[in-house]
């Protein structure tokens, strides 16, 4: 699971929420880290969408589970899309508290994950649009690797590939990329120094 951004407890929930709501969108989505007083936060799409929510009520799983529920409504009809999708169905799965706690969980009870783990239990079953970022996003937990340039995912004798433009590569490198694009096959080709792409 994802470390925390905040040492708030309230806001680290909301981020870790965010972040498993936008992972089907090109566009950014977080929280505003300057808006927001004690009682409510911002939820920044884009470059001009402002969304504002009462914080949850970490005492109480009905509070948590309407928060969320009402980021969530809010993220879909932005992306236009269900979010955050289930892997076995296309509609979003539902946010359920149980002390504190948050699960997403299927309408129809076939899938769940915890709050955090949403990206890594759903790679790649995502739609290849979205593979791309989530890509560089698991890279970018495992380090900074400034020789990698370019990531992309893409079709290849229908098989989904991830490919990484890199200008120079080692064997723990080579590892590295293979461990964080697993379960798909991965390839790697010289890219320029000055180029830097993800899609």
């Amino acid at each position: 699971m994802k470390q925390p951004l905040e040492d708030d407890p309230q806001l680290a929930l909301i981020d870790a929420v965010l972040d498993d709501l936008s992972l089907r969108s090109a566009m950014y989505v977080g929280r505003r880290r300057d808006e927001g007083g004690a009682s409510t936060f911002v939820i920044q799409t884009g470059e001009e969408g402002r969304y504002r929510l009462n914080n949850p009520d970490l005492s109480s799983d009905a509070s948590i589970e309407a928060v969320v529920a009402e980021a969530q409504t809010h993220l879909e009809n932005i992306i236009g899309a269900p979010v955050p999708i289930c892997p076995r169905h296309d509609h979003a799965l539902v946010p359920r508290a149980t002390n504190g706690t948050l699960t997403w969980v299927c309408p129809a009870g076939q899938w769940q994950c915890p709050l955090g783990d949403y990206e890594q239990l759903t790679w790649p079953q995502l739609d290849i649009n979205s593979l791309a970022p989530i890509l560089s996003r698991r890279l970018h937990r495992r380090g900074a690797f400034p020789t990698v340039r370019t990531i992309s995912v893409h079709t290849t004798d229908g098989e989904l590939v991830a490919d990484f433009g890199v200008t120079a590569i080692t064997d723990e490198l080579r590892r590295t990329l293979t461990e964080v694009a697993a379960p798909l096959p991965m390839t790697t080709h010289d890219t320029p120094d000055t180029m830097i792409r993800v899609g």
